[in-house]
């Protein structure tokens, strides 16, 4: 019996040095934590337009005889949005404008001003009555208060990102003007994370 027992201690002492040589791995580990997955660039190349009285492009009697509105603010796109995103998303926008006044009836704020996008049709962007912040907004999202602008293909795109090009475009048929009226005009854009 001691030849058995001295046996089975002078195998286990053999093997545990085997086994503590043969652990020479270890591990790393680290969090992730995502704070935003969604980045929104947009580049502004909206001018300035001041209508006139003489026959020159941004005249009164150029906007008349073409039975067409809204028409086309300048020449080129005034708005290129980027989206960069991790997640399912969806863009939307609402502008917003100084003087409520200028409008002829009730409503016709929401049929003022249109975006198009590059070989897309025109859409109405409703007016910002909720005063939102396009940095912090997080809704609602429905088209009460926003005009779905969406573009791209709504998934994760990085690295590369998706853009848009936007012309804006407007309906003077909308506004009762003054001589002395000057409009400034903000056009708000939002994604939406449509994973949530």
């Amino acid at each position: 019996m001691k030849k058995l027992a001295m046996g089975i201690i002078l195998a286990t002492l053999v093997l545990v040095p085997f086994a503590a040589m043969a652990d020479t791995g270890g591990s790393a580990s680290a969090t992730l934590t995502f704070d935003a997955v969604i980045n929104t660039v947009i580049t502004d190349n909206w001018e300035n337009l001041t209508i006139t009285q003489n026959d020159l492009e941004d005249s009164i009697a150029s906007m008349v005889g073409g039975g067409t509105v809204p028409i086309d603010w300048g020449t080129g796109f005034e708005i290129t949005a980027t989206v960069q995103a991790m997640t399912d998303w969806k863009v939307w926008a609402a502008y917003v404008v100084n003087d409520l006044g200028v409008f002829n009836a009730a409503g016709d704020e929401d049929a003022f001003l249109y975006l198009k996008p590059d070989g897309g049709t025109a859409v109405a962007l409703p007016h910002d009555d909720l005063g939102f912040d396009p940095l912090t907004y997080t809704g609602p999202y429905s088209s009460m208060t926003l005009q779905d602008v969406s573009f791209g293909t709504g998934v994760n795109n990085l690295p590369s990102g998706e853009s848009e090009d936007f012309d804006v475009l407007w309906d003077p048929s909308k506004i009762d003007a003054s001589a002395s009226d000057v409009l400034n005009l903000t056009v708000k854009f939002v994604v939406e994370d449509t994973s949530i």
